[in-house]
Parts: structure tokens; sequence; C-alpha cells
């Protein structure tokens, strides 16, 4: 219904654009899935037409910061397990290619979780809840899925740490 009210409103009936993938068979495969979903926006008198555009890893870097597509997919594997390595990517001052976005709010709820609010976990999360929140309602940023790992450990094992981000700590582990 969305998409139909924001058609209405440009008074357009088609939206064609590009979408830049790397050339990995995971993002062929997620692009391929996406023009699809986009596919199925198509009704009526409105047409939804998607390319995608598969490119080496070095061309789709090249691309991203140049800010040269209609959308851009891209994933990210987060380095240490905190939701800062995700949304820390999209500030003002970030030389990553956030399309270009801008937020002043945004900055703010990013440098006091960083900053004054870093000792304090409930106004941390808050700080990093607002900025999510943020950036989904005004930049149009789109998660599509996050990666995850299934593993079956023995009952005896123990002492064994499990992170956010499927990261394991096995030292102290025991099997007994």
């Amino acid at each position: 219904q969305l998409f139909k009210d924001g058609m209405a409103a440009t008074g357009t009936t088609s939206l064609n654009f590009t979408l830049v993938t790397s050339d990995s068979t995971a993002d062929k495969n997620t692009a391929t899935y996406l023009q699809s979903a986009f596919a199925k926006l198509a009704t009526g008198n409105l047409k939804v037409n998607v390319t995608i555009k598969s490119v080496p890893q070095k061309n789709w870097l090249e691309l991203g910061r140049a800010h040269e597509y209609g959308m851009l997919m891209s994933l990210w594997g987060a380095d240490y397990p905190d939701a800062s390595n995700f949304l820390n990517r999209y500030t003002t001052s970030t030389q990553d290619f956030s399309g270009a976005w801008s937020n002043a709010q945004y900055d703010q709820y990013i440098s006091d979780a960083a900053g004054k609010d870093a000792t304090n976990s409930s106004k941390r999360w808050r700080d990093l809840m607002a900025a999510n929140r943020l950036i989904t309602k005004d930049m149009g940023s789109i998660p599509l899925y996050q990666w995850g790992t299934a593993h079956l450990t023995k009952t005896s094992v123990k002492g064994m740490t499990y992170e956010p981000n499927s990261m394991f700590e096995y030292t102290g582990a025991t099997n007994k």
C-alpha cells in the first residue's frame, strides 16, 4: 500500500533502478530474490523494473564510494559484538558509502553512546536504539537479514563462552 501511495503522490506509474552488488554467489542470489520481491510490487498500471549489476569487489567499492547506484547492496559482519559496530558506519564523518546521508541528531546519539553515556549501559543502549530508529526511518537503510549459526555442544563441555556475533571463547573450557 505504501508503494502505491508513494507512486500516486509522485504521479508516476513506473519505478526503474539498478541494484549494484558484488559478484559473490551470496550477493547474486540475494539480488535475484530482491529483484523478484520488487517485481511483486507491480500491480495494475504500476511497473517496477530492477536491473541487477553484479561487479567484482573492487568495482563495487568504487561505485559505492562514488554513489553511482540506484540501490547498493552490501553486507557487514561485525568485528565485535556490539550494535555500534553497525551504527558507527553511518555517521557524517564516516568515509564509507552511506548514501551521502547526514543527520546531526544521529551523529549526536552515536557520540553520546561513545562518550558521555559510555559507562551507563541503559543510557548507552537508549542512544543506540534512538540512532537505529532514526536511521531506519530517515535514511532508508534496509536490513535484510542477519547471519547466524547453530552449534551442538555436549552437555559435558563446561566454561565455553558464546558471544552475540557467533564468536566462541574456548579458553578455560573443559570436557568433564
